[in-house]
């Protein structure tokens, strides 16, 4: 998850490892999905049966478009690689593409996460065996801090900007004229970046073709890390939530049936 939110900023790390990570990143996934395919061919079966049940169902879906969103930021990385690979094809879609995929990639990866939020968090209450009076306030408490910080980023970025990329390819050189997700935001939007030691540029604007930082500088990383992951928690916090306020409203609806 870190190694996945740190291809978010080039100005942090370098274009070089951008395109190098990012593909290690997608290899790993696909490794993933090869050494359980056992387990995806028998979720792919169930799906087209009624016994699957629907929240397994949503799941399933939610995996699948995450996958297929996967597969077009590397397919699309590849189609527009600036160091590595040269494909001819036409960048201002595939940029398009590549910064609209990696944006939802963000979305899903959240309403992912929110269907196994009581896993994770049974997680954290094994690593932190906290009493549950002091748990949950400080939960509640990361948890609010975490979504406003997002909230202030969906704001702050082009984020929801790029949701809707493919959808504005109509304007005359949009992909490559406007703020980037990825590396090419304005000033003012990314301004904390830039009183931090080395300009918030870990290898001069994320341009040069050195693999590894010559410097790194981690209060950028971590500012990186909390930027993006705030966002994948939000929508994580929005799945929960709205699957319990689901289940709460079933649970009334049948009191009431039995009345």
């Amino acid at each position: 998850m870190l190694l996945f939110l740190l291809m978010y900023r080039l100005d942090v790390v370098s274009l070089a490892f951008h395109e190098v990570f990012g593909l290690v990143v997608l290899g790993l996934i696909l490794f993933h999905l090869l050494y359980n395919y056992r387990w995806l061919v028998q979720k792919s079966r169930a799906f087209f049966s009624r016994k699957m049940a629907v929240r397994q169902r949503v799941s399933y879906i939610l995996f699948f478009l995450l996958l297929v969103d996967l597969f077009l930021i590397g397919l699309s990385g590849l189609y527009i690689s600036k160091i590595y690979f040269y494909f001819p094809a036409n960048r201002f879609f595939w940029k398009a593409i590549h910064y609209s995929c990696s944006a939802w990639a963000l979305v899903l990866l959240g309403l992912h996460t929110g269907m196994h939020w009581l896993y994770i968090k049974s997680v954290f209450k094994r690593f932190l065996p906290l009493p549950k009076k002091l748990f949950l306030p400080l939960g509640y408490a990361l948890l609010l801090a975490l979504c406003t910080y997002a909230c202030y980023n969906l704001l702050q970025t082009d984020f929801l900007r790029w949701l809707t990329m493919p959808a504005l390819l109509y304007e005359q050189n949009t992909a490559e004229q406007a703020p980037s997700l990825i590396g090419e935001e304005s000033t003012e939007a990314f301004a904390p970046f830039y009183w931090l030691p080395g300009a918030g540029k870990g290898l001069g604007k994320g341009h040069q073709k050195s693999l590894f930082p010559l410097r790194i500088y981690w209060p950028n990383i971590v500012r990186l890390w909390a930027r993006f992951g705030s966002i994948v928690v939000l929508f994580a916090a929005l799945e929960y939530h709205a699957e319990k306020l689901s289940r709460l409203r079933r649970r009334k609806n049948l009191y009431y049936r039995t009345l």
